[in-house]
């Protein structure tokens, strides 16, 4: 096995929560990034136990991408803990209990959104340096994450990839089939239907058939 695959270590909570009825995806990227994020960054006690947390809004994909997009989602949230004891705290603080967590409400239904642990693998390291990433979810894990890997790596640099990680998933709130997903940061320029369809394609190979859904989005981070 490869030295330079590794996982991270870290705690990594993906939220993708269901857009609150009447809000529509402007009004909750506007939700999350002007009064959410700095709300959570502001109360300490919840934001100081992270590593990293980085907002993810979801764009309109360009005309003739032939992978499916993920339906209903319009943002993706993901934090990265240095340990579970972390996470913990950070749920139970009374900053999220009294503050961060009732605002929630104001922006996401409970009732369609989802929560998940992912487990990373570095492909390229530099995620989340870029504008643009995006993500390529399948309901199959590939039987070796590291040969998975090394297809990912071989088609980065002529696909406008920068830094790339790759997940395997478990639901740790709501109902999600995808199980394993990629997460590509796009360099300027970079064509994501192309990319989209060369990932879907080697996935095709290495995985089998499951199904596969994509999004694209503006990455903001945080912390």
């Amino acid at each position: 096995m490869p030295e330079v695959y590794g996982l991270s270590g870290l705690v990594k909570l993906v939220i993708l929560p269901r857009t609150r009825e009447g809000l529509g995806r402007a009004g909750l990227r506007h939700h999350l990034e002007t009064i959410h994020g700095p709300l959570v960054v502001a109360n300490s006690d919840v934001s100081d136990h992270f590593v990293t947390y980085v907002h993810h809004y979801v764009q309109d994909f360009p005309t003739g991408c032939t992978v499916p997009t993920l339906e209903d989602c319009d943002a993706i949230t993901v934090v990265r803990f240095a340990q579970r004891e972390n996470l913990a705290a950070s749920k139970t603080s009374a900053g999220y209990r009294e503050i961060v967590g009732p605002d929630e409400d104001n922006f996401r239904d409970s009732e369609g959104s989802v929560a998940l642990f992912a487990e990373e693998l570095e492909v390229v390291a530099g995620l989340d340096s870029a504008s643009r990433k995006l993500f390529i979810f399948r309901t199959q894990t590939a039987a070796s994450p590291v040969a998975w890997a090394d297809t990912l790596a071989r088609l980065a640099p002529n696909a406008g990839a920068l830094g790339i990680v790759t997940n395997r998933a478990r639901v740790a709130e709501g109902t999600f089939p995808y199980v394993q997903f990629d997460e590509i940061d796009l360099a300027a320029g970079a064509d994501p239907v192309e990319l989209a369809k060369h990932v879907a394609a080697a996935a095709a190979t290495q995985f089998g058939d499951c199904a596969t859904a994509c999004i694209l989005t503006e990455a903001v981070r945080f912390i």
